[in-house]
């Protein structure tokens, strides 16, 4: 399902590779095997597994973990990097991280972003905000619109901050994400 969409996207795109693949560790080998077996012009060869914080982003693939990749954010605008596809990409949810902190800026300079999750909303619309950023900064304002637009924004009366931990105009959110940047589909659609 998402990884051969993935894998087809970046393809229309090859001309601007090369491509980098951010995934769980666990999840390296699978990319691997699913880029030779959906893209018959790749040899293992073309597939640079970056495996240490050291490592470079060479070839025409790298496929690199999320550890990995925050360590290494600094270099990808080097390596003239073109497409990237994140798979699990709700692990960039949290604002505040130091993995969205430095990966982030980056993924927003780079052209062409493929973002993967079977869950990306997990509970609440802020945990999409890094995310969308990701995908079109202009289009959902800064944190503090989005927040006060679809989180039904209240201050905390303890620290006077904004707590965007509700919900509101979800509505209005599910049309804008499914016209721009958002495909979903079932697990039923995808057996069909």
């Amino acid at each position: 399902g998402k990884t051969l969409q993935a894998i087809a996207a970046a393809c229309a795109y090859v001309q601007e590779w090369p491509l980098l693949v951010i995934c769980p560790g666990s999840l390296r080998k699978t990319w691997e095997s699913e880029l030779l077996k959906w893209l018959p012009f790749l040899r293992p060869d073309h597939i640079n597994h970056v495996l240490t914080g050291k490592g470079t982003l060479t070839g025409k693939i790298s496929i690199a973990s999320y550890e990995i990749a925050t360590k290494l954010a600094e270099s990808i605008p080097a390596a003239k990097i073109g497409v990237v596809i994140v798979d699990e990409a709700h692990f960039l949810k949290n604002n505040t991280s130091i993995r969205c902190q430095k990966l982030c800026p980056v993924l927003q300079r780079i052209h062409r972003v493929i973002l993967l999750s079977g869950t990306p909303a997990l509970a609440r619309p802020i945990e999409l905000y890094a995310q969308l950023n990701i995908l079109e900064k202009s289009l959902f304002g800064t944190r503090t619109q989005f927040g006060g637009r679809y989180c039904d924004a209240v201050v905390n009366p303890f620290s006077g901050g904004l707590d965007y931990s509700g919900h509101c105009h979800l509505l209005e959110l599910n049309l804008l994400l499914t016209r721009s940047v958002l495909i979903r589909r079932t697990k039923a659609e995808v057996l069909q």
